[in-house]
Order: C-alpha cells, then sequence, then structure tokens
C-alpha cells in the first residue's frame, strides 16, 4: 500500500491521527488495512498460486503493470493480461501484432493482480438486441 492509502485510513479512524493512542491504536489500525486489503480484489506481494500443470506452466492473471519502460510521459500504471512463470519468477506481457504472426514475451514489473473471471461454460448472443 501507498503511504497515501494508509493516511486515508488513518482518517477514517475514530478521531484522525488525533484520536491515535486515545481511541485507537495499532491492532485497530492493523485491522482496518487488513479489512481494506480483503474489501479489495487487488492483491499485493504475493505471487499467483502454481498452475496445476507445474511450476514451468505460466498463471495468466489481471495485473497493474507499473513499468515506465511502458508509460509514456509518467502515466499512471495500467491494467493488462499478464503471465507469472513461477520457475523463471518472471512476470510477462504478450504482444501479437495482428497484421503479422509475430508474437513477443516483455518481461513487466506488476505491483497489484487479481485472478482472471471465470470463463462462461458456454456464450449466448441475443440476435434480437440493437447494435
Amino acid at each position: 500500500m501507498t503511504r497515501e492509502e494508509y493516511g486515508r485510513i488513518v482518517d477514517l479512524m475514530p478521531g484522525g491521527m488525533d484520536g491515535f493512542m486515545k481511541t485507537w491504536g495499532l491492532t485497530q489500525f492493523a485491522d482496518a488495512v487488513e479489512a481494506s486489503v480483503k474489501s479489495s480484489k487487488w492483491i499485493s506481494f504475493h505471487i499467483p498460486p502454481e498452475s496445476p500443470k507445474g511450476e514451468h506452466y505460466p498463471v495468466t492473471v489481471l495485473a497493474a503493470i507499473d513499468d515506465s519502460r511502458f508509460q509514456l510521459n509518467g502515466e499512471d500504471p495500467f491494467v493488462d493480461i499478464v503471465a507469472y512463470w513461477p520457475a523463471l519468477k518472471k512476470w510477462t506481457c504478450t504482444h501479437q501484432c495482428r497484421a503479422d504472426e509475430d508474437v513477443v514475451d516483455y518481461e513487466v514489473n506488476v505491483t497489484w493482480w487479481q485472478p482472471m473471471p471465470e470463463e462462461p461454460k458456454r456464450i449466448t448472443f441475443n440476435r434480437s438486441a440493437e447494435l
């Protein structure tokens, strides 16, 4: 978490920073931080669980990429689908141009990630819907 995120939690505590050690302490603050993290689907500081196929297979997740090599002019982190390779301990993002058959995996820095949503069992289309 960033200092700003911790600051927002402090502001939500009874009495804000003035309430520290008067109406709340470190234990209550830790509980508030844990609740904040659990309420978010984004995960930080942990690697995804290994693929059932083994450590040499990637785990695909949705991730926030915070990598200055791919952010022009100091842009904010961006979200993309990435692969975590447990055996290599690396995150990669795949780029494929539709105009050719070249596929390139770029190693990226990931700050937050979340599991991919479940794949639908069957996709149906409402053909009567207006476009």
